[in-house]
């Protein structure tokens, strides 16, 4: 209103002042103009703002989707991977008769196809030619609790050579606190079996009255054994997860110096947390 009246006094239009009509018609149409212009001036701000706002909202989705892919890519290849590097050194050096060697490489075969397998779900999944597959942990086909899952993991990783004993007690952790908790595992044991080799692994799953505790400690590098690093990527994504869900991760010596004498992963999770699959 100000800018109005400041207007109109310019051009010689205030009120109380008498002035011919198309001075008057000039002075209205100037602030007409004015008044336009500046509604436009705005709306354009405004519309570019929408358009940085949607644009960043567009970015910040395609690097999470980004995220999403790679985690689900190293759950579901990585592991297997590693499962069949390990298992083949593990042969190596392990096994002198020809049975041996023949019952490492049908397990690698089938985990090979089971990897394969995997990979192809979720090609499909990602070209939108099947629906989204249930989260591993807890599949309608595979484990129905946290101890069962834990298990079964530790079964497979002492396919590999490991001595592998756990200790569960979940308590009431919720289904999204049990499936983080089951990643961590199967991150520790695999790095167990590329970093450690052959040797003992605990596996210590118990909850308290907040929190789910899980800790998986090697003892160390077995005797002559050669380091099988993964992607290096493992131990990121689950740091982001926890740290998504105010879980809190930590990794390394088990007596806080020396990685030789072993290495213990350790995350504690909120036992009612929300966690994305």
């Amino acid at each position: 209103m100000v800018l109005g009246l400041a207007v109109l006094s310019m051009v010689g239009v205030a009120p109380g002042r008498e002035q011919a009509p198309w001075i008057q018609i000039l002075a209205w149409i100037v602030l007409v103009a004015f008044v336009a212009t500046l509604l436009w001036l705005r709306r354009r701000e405004r519309i570019a703002y929408e358009a940085a706002l949607t644009e960043q909202a567009a970015r910040a989705a395609v690097a999470e989707d980004r995220l999403t892919i790679a985690r689900d890519l190293h759950d579901l290849v990585s592991g297997s991977l590693g499962a069949i590097t390990v298992r083949a050194a593990v042969a190596q050096r392990l096994e002198t008769d020809e049975a041996g060697l023949r019952t490492a490489l049908t397990e690698v075969e089938a985990t090979s196809r089971a990897a394969t397998a995997d990979l192809r779900s979720m090609l499909a999944v990602l070209r939108g030619q099947g629906a989204e597959p249930p989260p591993a942990s807890f599949s309608p086909a595979g484990p129905s609790s946290l101890a069962d899952a834990i298990e079964q993991a530790a079964a497979e990783t002492r396919e590999l050579g490991l001595d592998v004993r756990t200790r569960t007690e979940p308590g009431d952790a919720n289904s999204a606190a049990s499936a983080l908790a089951l990643a961590v595992v199967r991150e520790g044991l695999a790095n167990a079996a590329r970093y450690a080799g052959p040797g003992a692994v605990d596996v210590s799953v118990r909850a308290d009255d907040e929190l789910l505790r899980v800790d998986v400690t090697d003892a160390g590098p077995a005797p002559g054994w050669v380091v099988h690093p993964g992607t290096g990527t493992g131990l990121m994504s689950l740091a982001e997860r926890a740290a998504a869900v105010g879980a809190r991760l930590s990794a390394g010596p088990r007596d806080g110096h020396d990685e030789s004498a072993g290495f213990r992963l350790s995350a504690r999770i909120p036992l009612n947390t929300e966690v994305r699959p």
